[in-house]
């Protein structure tokens, strides 16, 4: 309750008594964890995360991740993620953050780790436009087109990304433009001049422009 209301003291405050009566209680464990992530409490993650009797378990080793994390040691942060089961194992408690904390790790590094971790990604944050969009360019920097293609006309077509769609459409252009299919390409210009879709560009590294020839190019911002 205390944590739903933003009252992080007084969550810390109640979980540290539970943990006294209770050292292993793994539930109360995650959410006292959380909560040194959250305020970036180094110290206590360090000390509370031995606390977790299976050192092989999701719980220990999402502790070390975000410890990591918060270090700012992103290569261990991705060693962590591209050598244990944690990204196979994702469960509920796994939120946008996680999704951000990646995002931060690898910018726009582009590789075959990257990309399988992305894969399993998708059946989590498949509803959120920043991670389709950072997931459909790594799809389109490793040539992956058909991929790029299906997850943004997904979008596209079931609008679930709402005041998005035309960040989503200028991606679909990119694909079509980096695949050579130019009628493809010609059509997502057409329905982008001829529609009033807001494009914010803010994430992705490619611009439209319309040379003299009044033929559209995609490049790199």
């Amino acid at each position: 309750v205390y944590i739903e209301f933003g009252d992080l003291e007084k969550a810390k405050k109640l979980y540290m008594e539970i943990l006294e009566k209770e050292p292993e209680n793994e539930e109360v464990l995650h959410n006292l964890l959380e909560i040194f992530y959250e305020i970036k409490d180094i110290k206590n993650v360090e000390k509370y995360s031995k606390n977790i009797l299976n050192k092989n378990s999701n719980l220990y080793i999402k502790s070390q991740f975000n410890l990591a994390y918060i270090k700012n040691d992103y290569t261990l942060a991705k060693k962590i993620l591209e050598n244990t089961a944690l990204i196979k194992n994702l469960d509920e408690n796994y939120d946008k953050t996680f999704f951000n904390q990646i995002k931060n790790i690898y910018e726009y590094e582009v590789s075959e780790q990257l990309l399988k971790i992305l894969d399993v990604l998708y059946n989590y944050y498949g509803d959120e436009a920043d991670f389709i969009r950072y997931y459909s360019f790594m799809l389109i920097e490793m040539k992956e087109f058909k991929r790029a293609e299906y997850i943004l006309m997904k979008e596209v077509l079931e609008n679930n990304t709402g005041k998005s769609m035309g960040d989503m459409l200028v991606d679909l252009a990119n694909v079509y433009n980096q695949n050579n299919e130019q009628e493809k390409f010609m059509n997502i210009m057409k329905i982008l001049e001829t529609q009033s879709i807001p494009i914010s560009y803010n994430m992705n590294k490619y611009m439209i422009l319309k040379n003299n020839s009044d033929k559209y190019m995609i490049l790199k911002k």
